[in-house]
């Protein structure tokens, strides 16, 4: 028997993701503050968000599709700083901390039916990773790169609020502590009905696959890109059945394509991103 290649680790995945999005739902940096998963080995920094996904079950049998419960954790520092003129600080800033994780894991595009907006950012800030390396993009390596490689197919479909926990105390020192525990379900998915599978010749063509399934084809496509993963700007926007886009005399950009019904306003979920060089 050939030595098998190893299954994604569902609950890493979902860590990372969730850490992703929360880091773009503070906006990034320099205002977010610091984000760890269960097997980061950096030290803890404070303020902090961390994610950990500790208990599944397979919510569809023999298909490995699990249902996570996962425990985000965020952190302030309670000691009162010298020269601290708002004695009340740490414990608004903690609420305000926990309050922005509350509302990035609670957004909606179905009336509060469910979090499916929330779902889908999810899965798409945790598809970055496996080309752009880290979520805070800037300065990744080649290594960090490799290190979310697993990241390409990761989809998140289901978010559930299971409540929260106060009043830990912190062993490490006095820290402020507020949690929130979710039910987070999560597979792996290769399907470009729902993400269009971006691809570059390697000459100066972006080519993408769709097939009519769970998302009916767009009227517009919309081709996005970027100098550096972060800024993004609309480069063209074709007719629905177009597959291709020429990038010649762009340098080196990241690029994405979107679905759109005018050709201007861009709607999840997006292709994978491709980091392209073209003459």
């Amino acid at each position: 028997m050939a030595a098998l290649l190893p299954v994604p680790n569902i609950g890493s995945q979902i860590e990372r993701a969730i850490a992703a999005y929360l880091y773009f739902s503070f906006g990034g940096a320099p205002t977010a503050p610091n984000f760890y998963f269960s097997n980061d080995w950096k030290p803890r920094v404070p303020p902090l968000i961390d994610v950990l996904a500790h208990k599944s079950a397979e919510e569809i049998r023999h298909q490995r599709v699990e249902t996570y419960m996962v425990r985000i954790e965020a952190k302030w520092p309670g000691t009162v700083q010298p020269g601290t003129v708002n004695p009340d600080y740490n414990w608004t800033q903690i609420n305000s901390l926990i309050g922005v994780v509350m509302a990035a894991m609670s957004q909606t595009d179905n009336l509060a039916d469910g979090y499916r907006a929330t779902a889908l950012g999810i899965t798409v800030a945790g598809r970055k990773l496996s080309v752009l390396g880290t979520w805070a993009v800037t300065g990744a390596s080649t290594t960090d790169i490799a290190n979310n490689s697993d990241m390409a197919a990761f989809y998140c479909d289901y978010i559930e609020f299971k409540g929260s926990q106060r009043a830990e105390a912190a062993a490490e020192g006095l820290f402020l502590k507020e949690i929130r525990n979710f039910e987070v379900r999560a597979s792996n998915l290769s399907d470009d009905s729902q993400f269009p599978a971006l691809t570059f010749d390697g000459a100066d063509t972006l080519n993408w696959t769709f097939t009519d399934g769970f998302y009916p084809e767009p009227a517009f496509w919309v081709i996005a890109k970027s100098p550096n993963g972060i800024n993004w700007n609309n480069a063209a926007a074709e007719a629905s059945g177009t597959r291709a886009y020429n990038i010649a005399g762009t340098g080196t950009q990241y690029w994405r394509v979107y679905r759109s019904s005018d050709g201007v306003s861009l709607a999840y979920p997006e292709s994978n991103i491709v980091q392209a060089t073209a003459a």
